[in-house]
Order: structure tokens, then C-alpha cells, then sequence
């Protein structure tokens, strides 16, 4: 499936090239009733996302968008980098959780509508005030190295899950990896599932499978994307979803290309409560 769609402006943020994620035309854009004369960013109540609702400045107003406000935890890496972009490109509030301040703010500027907030993914206090006015969660945090025990993604998702809950938020996406299945894939590659998974890639593995059994069972409008080898490839805007661990000859994806279909489930009730494995259109 494709699902990338016109109107985007193209992003550099923290070196990684974003084309820009625009938000679909059609039933999930918020049209309210009319008004007769002008507000500019005029609060109207709640819309279908459960979001603020706002005119555009100086556009029409007789249209309203939703004015979602999202935090995203592992905002300075590589995928949680595109996904504040993709957020802030359609006009989302974003909040971008991070461990440092001015790393954080060198890597992701300044720009209006994004907020930082410093913290550590292992203390649920931090955690929490991140969520404070939220509306959804985009969660990209994982083991920072694939050798050695890692606990990032799984003790850091049962904080998120626990403040959600505090918050009375309901909206989690989370990144995976496609090898988290202990069966064995009939998708896999042989060598990636008997040679390369238990010896390199056990304890990363390990700590994503736990955060997803803590998703499960959170009670949360949760979805899990498992992703296969990320790349750094350009955003093709052609990618198949399906469900389970991994697709038939899906080995790769762009990360631009996980963050597109991330961002569409924000607006949308196609996969609330799965788990879904994307990879490139084609082999590879």
C-alpha cells in the first residue's frame, strides 16, 4: 500500500532528509459548521481525534483542523528525528522528549510549535510531565547498541504506558523490529533467523519483544510497527503493511518511509490494536 500524499514541504532535520509528510485530503480532515465572520485560531471544543480544534490563521474560516498535540520519545535518533519533522509538518504541537537539552536542540532547531522536554526514559516522573496536554504518543526509543543487555524500550514503554494511563491518554504507535517472533519466520531469510538473531541481535530483541507484550496488554489504543533493516534511503512513498513479524521478501525499509505510515495512524482507526510488519515494495 501507498500511503504518502501530495502538499508535504520538504525537511532537513538533523541531517536526515524528511519530503515532507502531508496530512490525506478527505473524511479525516475536520470540517465544522460554519461561522458568520472571522476568527483567527479560535478554540472551538473537541473534533473526532478528540483534539482542539482551530480555523487556520488568515485562512477560511469555515474549515477547522485538528490541532493534535504528540509527544515523541526517542526524538534524537535517526527515526524519531523524521517523525518530529513528519509531526510538525502537519501542523501538529510536538513535544520531543530527550535525554539533553542541547544536543536535542542542535538536532532538531527550534522551530515553531516544538516543544523539548529533558528527562530520562527510566523515571516515570519525567516521563509524565512529558504528557501533560498530550493527545497522543509516538514512541521510537530503543537499545543504543545491539551488543549487551538492553532494558531502553521495554522498561521505558511500562513508564509511558503508566503516565498514559495517570493522564487518561489513549493513542500509542511504537516502533519494533521484525525479528521479535521466538518461532521461527518462514519470511526470514535462514541465515538472519538461525545465525544472525541469536548471536547478535538476542538482547536487543529481547528488550523490544518485552516493550510490546507491556503495549499488549496495556489497555491503550496501541499499534505496533515492526520494522526489518532500516535504511537511510529517501522516502519512496511505496511500502506494504500487513500483519504479522515480517512480509514475504521484505528486508529493508526507509525510515522516512516507517514514520509516513506512523504519522497517517495518528488519524486513523485502520490498525488500533495490531501489530503490523512494513517493508519496501519488492524484494528488498
Amino acid at each position: 500500500m501507498a500511503v504518502s500524499y501530495p502538499g508535504a514541504t520538504p525537511r532537513n532535520i538533523g541531517g536526515i532528509h524528511s519530503p515532507g509528510l502531508a496530512t490525506p485530503p478527505g473524511p479525516n480532515r475536520l470540517q465544522a459548521f460554519s461561522m458568520s465572520h472571522h476568527h483567527e485560531q479560535t478554540l472551538l471544543g473537541t473534533g473526532a481525534t478528540g483534539c482542539l480544534l482551530r480555523t487556520p490563521h488568515g485562512g477560511d474560516p469555515h474549515r477547522y483542523t485538528p490541532l493534535m498535540r504528540v509527544v515523541v520519545y526517542g526524538a534524537t535518533g535517526r527515526s524519531g528525528r523524521l517523525l518530529v519533522a513528519g509531526a510538525l509538518d502537519k501542523g501538529y504541537e510536538v513535544t520531543a522528549f530527550a535525554r539533553e537539552r542541547e544536543p536535542a536542540e542542535a538536532l532538531l532547531g527550534a522551530p515553531e510549535r516544538l516543544r523539548i522536554v529533558t528527562g530520562d526514559l527510566l523515571q516515570q516522573r519525567s516521563v509524565s510531565e512529558a504528557l501533560v496536554g498530550a493527545d497522543a504518543v509516538l514512541f521510537a526509543a530503543g537499545p543504543r547498541s545491539l551488543r549487551g543487555r538492553s532494558q531502553i524500550a521495554s522498561r521505558g514503554m511500562v513508564n509511558v504506558v503508566h503516565a498514559m494511563r495517570r493522564r487518561g491518554l489513549r493513542r500509542l504507535i511504537c516502533i519494533s523490529a521484525a525479528g521479535t517472533s521466538l518461532e521461527r519466520d518462514p519470511h526470514a531469510p535462514w541465515v538472519l533467523d538461525r545465525l544472525i538473531k541469536p548471536l547478535f541481535l538476542r538482547e536487543a530483541l529481547a528488550d523490544l519483544r518485552h516493550m510490546e507484550v507491556t503495549v499488549r496488554q496495556s489497555g491503550l489504543d496501541w499499534t505496533i510497527v515492526r520494522a526489518p533493516r532500516l535504511t537511510d534511503r529517501a522516502a519512496t512513498g511505496r511500502y506494504r503493511v500487513g500483519p504479522g513479524y515480517t512480509l514475504p521478501g521484505g528486508t529493508s525499509v526507509a525510515r522516512t518511509d516507517v514514520a509516513d505510515f506512523m504519522l497517517t495512524q495518528l488519524e486513523s482507526d485502520e490498525y488500533r490494536g495490531h501489530a503490523v510488519a512494513i517493508a519496501s515494495r519488492g524484494r528488498g
